[in-house]
């Protein structure tokens, strides 16, 4: 079986519920059994590129560069039937999609791990009920996406262009409050033109 991805809920939440506060199963399918309890793994990325309902390319990331990041996965070595060698791989836990990407018609997202908390997911003395906690959905206030060109879809293109912002983000980005060691003043920065160029600032005391 190809499985790219491995829900989170296992066999429960099938019509994927946004609200859904039940347990996750991933522990009861059998290919993942034994890989969600002594082989997890962090699969790291800059961002990630999803498609809308409307069949869009959008490119997601986290917002104030926080980046890479890591997602929440499985890895396996099995046996290739055909070639008889050992193949490495490995699959991506997903969840319910949050608000920010339910505003893309998307009903799913991959599990990302809050940041400076990675380790804590594949230290092997973590009881399953701990590792089962870490799988829900990502904070959709401190994610962003921006369409990007249909040319994404195309093979053999891969370049940079591939990335760049073609029409409006999703969300407006503020940057946190940051406080000076001088004056004690903080900054506020909003940023919401396509370009990710800084839009306006202002300091109070």
């Amino acid at each position: 079986m190809d499985l790219i991805n491995a829900r989170a809920e296992g066999d429960k939440n099938q019509n994927n519920d946004p609200n859904y506060q039940g347990p996750n199963q991933i522990f009861m399918k059998k290919a993942f059994m034994k890989p969600i309890q002594i082989q997890r793994c962090l699969v790291i990325a800059d961002a990630y590129f999803e498609w809308s309902a409307a069949k869009k390319p959008f490119l997601v990331y986290l917002q104030n560069k926080v980046r890479p990041f890591a997602f929440a996965g499985l890895y396996d070595h099995w046996l290739n039937p055909e070639t008889k060698e050992i193949v490495s791989s490995f699959t991506i836990i997903t969840t319910t999609a949050n608000a920010m990407l339910q505003k893309l018609g998307v009903k799913r997202m991959p599990v990302i791990l809050q940041p400076g908390y990675e380790k804590d997911r594949i230290k092997p003395d973590k009881s399953l009920s701990q590792v089962l906690k870490l799988l829900r959905q990502f904070d959709s206030k401190i994610m962003n996406a921006y369409p990007v060109s249909d040319l994404i879809n195309t093979p053999g293109i891969n370049d940079a262009s591939l990335i760049a912002p073609n029409g409006e983000r999703l969300l407006i980005e503020i940057e946190p409050i940051r406080k000076t060691n001088t004056s004690h003043s903080y900054t506020h920065k909003k940023k919401d033109s396509p370009t990710g160029s800084w839009g306006e600032s202002r300091k109070t005391n």
